[in-house]
């Protein structure tokens, strides 16, 4: 067996692969992953005889269950973190869609950089066409929609204000597209995500509540996100980690003056891009909140207990 084992590896390394197309042509096969139906399939037009393939998935290790390939003669499953080889004694004749979910992890989400070979009688070894449907970018979990949690994932990457290199394990996050993970996906994120769940401009930052929030939902700046990003105000991050819904606007390790001043701009509890009628006495006290951060004469607690105690 292991002699057979290595002839098959050594007759996979010697050919050029030849491209395949998606849907796969007569007598080829193709993979395909739905992130959104949370699937992952192989197709075969017309019968096609597998002798083995492998999968490589550079952002997760492929879940190393047996069961779904038959007697696949040998099946390698690869990543950076883990191999996993199942072999049998014969070849395997497939013809539509077999089905191998259980080998993906999607709670890692869609990894756009799949790969996968196969060798068979008729074509020898063949680059097969990797076939990925995905939900949104702004869906970093995978569970097709794009929310307050999705942001936290992107925030567990590190300090995005000093700014995190992509690697083929983050890369997902790079929404922008620029090999860097910083506040500029923010922005982005929240764009698509407002789009995504049908409003016509971003959220805001300073909203810690609703980035949940899908069309018409009312979407606003108040005291409820005040007094979240006052009673989390942590400048020296020493009690962290600071998240979007703790007041952390701004993706770095703290919550400090910049995201406060996020909030302070952006406050308004009639919603966004609404004019309020009349001054309200909160923006005042606000404003003087802001002033007695930078001179260091009150804490944000402590103001909490003073404007309550004055209304």
């Amino acid at each position: 067996m292991k002699q057979l084992h290595l002839a098959i590896c050594l007759f996979l390394m010697l050919p050029v692969p030849a491209q395949a197309d998606f849907p796969p042509a007569a007598g080829e096969l193709a993979l395909e992953l739905n992130t959104t139906a949370q699937s992952m399939s192989l197709l075969a037009n017309e019968a096609t005889e597998l002798l083995a393939m492998t999968i490589t998935s550079p952002l997760q290790a492929l879940n190393p269950q047996s069961g779904p390939f038959g007697i696949v003669f040998l099946v390698q499953l690869e990543s950076t973190t883990d191999v996993h080889s199942e072999g049998t004694l014969g070849f395997l004749s497939l013809d539509g869609t077999t089905d191998l979910t259980q080998l993906y992890n999607f709670g890692l989400g869609p990894d756009f950089n799949l790969a996968f070979e196969y060798t068979n009688l008729d074509f020898g070894l063949v680059q097969g066409d990797v076939h990925i449907i995905s939900g949104p970018t702004c869906d970093f979990n995978a569970d097709s929609t794009c929310n307050l949690s999705d942001i936290d994932l992107m925030y567990t990457q590190g300090n995005l204000v000093a700014g995190v290199p992509v690697t083929e394990t983050n890369r997902h996050f790079d929404i922008v597209g620029d090999d860097i993970l910083d506040p500029l996906d923010i922005t982005e994120w929240l764009s698509q995500t407002a789009t995504e769940n049908g409003y016509s401009s971003p959220f805001q930052r300073g909203d810690t509540d609703g980035l949940n929030s899908t069309f018409p939902d009312t979407r606003n700046i108040d005291l409820t996100d005040y007094n979240t990003l006052s009673s989390r105000f942590d400048p020296s991050s020493i009690h962290g980690p600071h998240l979007w819904k703790h007041g952390n606007f701004d993706g770095d390790t703290d919550i400090d003056l910049a995201d406060y001043n996020f909030l302070s701009t952006n406050f308004n509890p009639n919603g966004y891009n609404t004019v309020p009628a009349v001054p309200e006495p909160y923006s005042v006290a606000l404003g003087i909140f802001g002033v007695a951060i930078v001179l260091g004469s009150v804490s944000p607690l402590r103001f909490v207990a003073i404007w309550r105690d004055t209304t």
